[in-house]
């Protein structure tokens, strides 16, 4: 049996008592019996029943329909109406205050228990729903996305204090409007208006995802960049009740994309614009990108370079890196070469050795360690080197002629060397008098 707690408002005693007798046999707790509307109002907020049989006709100022409407509105507390009268007029009035049952005087214990449980099991339901709604609307209004919510014609039912915040509506306002009206977007290239994807998710019956490069314009027109989808809500029916928009501003997000995009772009530009040699390899060493001076100097396509051991190109940094290379990654960057300028040999494209120079730098990215390498050619500066030292033994074979007196005076005619021979022929040690007229020695002399 149901334990439900009722009040019963009864103006004739009599009736009352036996309707309370009833209830008792039906296994019902009856709070109280109360004969005037005022009375019964007194008592609802202490006693707090979960249903009340309220006879439209009491005496006092209050009938029985304006007592219910003020407990339906301040406690939310439904009513069942005792009535003796079935006039068009009061079941007009009773309507209004959405009653949960009728029972017409007089009326048999049967008749009395389903009406009474019918309204129980009806407020329950009631009761589960705006439970359900209260967490529903709180979940909406805690997302971390703007969320607007339609009817079948496209006008807003809902709104979430995120899509206030985008949209400048709030969700007063913005109750009963069509969605185009509050969400306004347009293209950000063409700067066009775009189709609005509540309709185009009503008629279409699907998920709808924004294009790219989509815009918002808020109430006050502000302009963001935003991504959305619409996704109609349909019920088990297969009926189309609605739209739910979710979006989020990710202008943020497009402005540190285009910053990093302007700085690949300059670091490519830069990459490929450089005259020495620059490859990047991961933290295996293996390749994965190469300038065009790179593959000019070693003679290689990028496809043909692609994964391949830096040391395919520089076999002497096998026996160096690794040497160098601590056991944690986390560490790469100390490697002892980092920083320092390396002159070795390089293998060109048909295994021919030729002289380079190689400067190692570390990067670390979310994506990982890197190693950059910059490589010039220096078979020029070698060569240029070797004719240089060639010459320079010349003249000193040149100089240690015996024999032969050699002296060499700069632009102003300072003595600036002299070979073994003039010392012997004029006495003079080099290196006391180097620096000082040739004239003035031989006038000495």
């Amino acid at each position: 049996m149901s334990e439900a707690r009722i009040v019963v408002v009864e103006d004739e005693s009599i009736v009352a008592m036996e309707i309370e007798d009833r209830l008792y046999s039906l296994g019902y707790q009856v709070l109280g019996t109360y004969a005037s509307g005022e009375e019964a109002l007194k008592q609802i907020d202490k006693l707090q029943p979960d249903l009340i049989l309220m006879d439209i006709m009491l005496h006092g100022e209050l009938d029985g329909i304006e007592t219910a409407e003020k407990i339906r509105n301040q406690y939310n507390i439904p009513s069942v109406y005792l009535t003796a009268n079935s006039d068009e007029n009061t079941l007009q009035r009773a309507k209004i205050t959405e009653p949960y049952g009728y029972l017409l005087k007089p009326f048999e214990e049967r008749e009395l228990h389903t009406t009474v449980e019918m309204a129980l099991y009806k407020s329950k339901m009631e009761r589960k729903l705006i439970e359900h709604k209260k967490w529903l609307s709180t979940t909406l209004k805690s997302i971390g996305d703007a969320i607007i919510a339609t009817d079948k014609n496209g006008r807003i039912k809902f709104m979430n204090s995120v899509a206030e915040k985008l949209t400048g509506w709030k969700e007063e306002d913005a109750i009963g409007l069509d969605s185009s009206r509050v969400f306004q977007i347009v293209n950000e290239l063409t700067k066009e208006a775009m189709e609005n994807p509540v309709q185009k998710a009503l008629s279409k019956r699907e998920t709808i995802a924004l294009a790219n490069h989509t815009v918002l314009i808020s109430r006050n027109g502000a302009k963001r960049s935003i991504e959305d989808s619409a996704a109609p809500i349909i019920n088990d029916k297969g009926d189309v009740l609605g739209v739910v928009l979710d979006f989020r501003d990710v202008s943020e997000r497009k402005k540190n994309e285009k910053i990093l995009h302007n700085s690949e772009m300059k670091f490519k530009s830069i990459f490929q614009a450089s005259n020495d040699g620059i490859i990047i390899t991961d933290a295996s060493e293996k390749i994965n990108s190469c300038n065009e001076a790179a593959l000019k100097i070693f003679g290689y396509t990028e496809e043909e370079l692609l994964d391949k051991p830096i040391s395919f190109l520089m076999p002497a940094l096998r026996n160096l890196i690794h040497k160098n290379k601590p056991k944690s990654e986390d560490s790469f960057k100390h490697i002892d070469l980092i920083g320092k300028m390396l002159e070795i040999e390089g293998l060109k494209k048909g295994e021919t050795d030729f002289p380079i120079e190689v400067s190692i730098t570390s990067r670390r990215t979310d994506e990982g360690n890197f190693l950059s390498f910059t490589i010039r050619d220096i078979t020029e500066r070698k060569n240029a080197e070797l004719e240089l030292k060639k010459e320079r033994d010349f003249i000193s074979a040149v100089l240690d002629t015996d024999g032969v007196l050699v002296i060499v005076l700069d632009n102003f005619g300072n003595l600036v060397r002299a070979n073994r021979t003039w010392k012997e022929v004029t006495g003079y040690d080099l290196e006391k008098h180097k620096n000082e007229k040739f004239e003035l020695l031989l006038r000495s002399d």
